[in-house]
């Protein structure tokens, strides 16, 4: 995927239906669950619909599992903050099972392609 302008690229959450995430099916997910790790990932998932990849990441960072470590390097790639990228690009952490819970997969929309967040092998990609 050619990337030519990081502004016009977004990330947002497939579902099994095709369509895209809102961020008001999230705060429903947010209101039925009671595990507090789950509840700062699925605050995550609402600053990145909001476009707060920075707060996004903050969220991610005390999940650490596998799925977070994948969203922060989406966040930091779409932000191009490279620090951030270098930091998390070989972390590895045990899988959570979050996205297959809410049947969600992240993708990059980019010109109205999408495209698998987890398709993209982020170690061997450069900012």
């Amino acid at each position: 995927m050619k990337i030519k302008d990081f502004k016009k690229l977004k990330i947002g959450f497939l579902k099994e239906d095709g369509s895209l995430l809102k961020e008001d099916e999230v705060n429903q997910y947010l209101e039925t669950t009671h595990d507090i790790k789950e509840k700062w990932f699925l605050r995550g998932i609402i600053h990145i619909l909001e476009n707060h990849f920075s707060e996004a990441i903050k969220r991610f960072q005390l999940v650490e599992c596998d799925e977070s470590v994948l969203l922060i390097l989406a966040c930091s790639y779409k932000t191009r903050d490279e620090f951030v990228f270098q930091e998390y690009k070989h972390k590895q952490f045990k899988e959570c099972g979050f996205l297959k819970k809410y049947s969600i997969k992240p993708v990059f929309i980019y010109e109205k392609i999408l495209k698998p967040i987890e398709s993209i092998d982020f170690h061997t990609e450069e900012l």
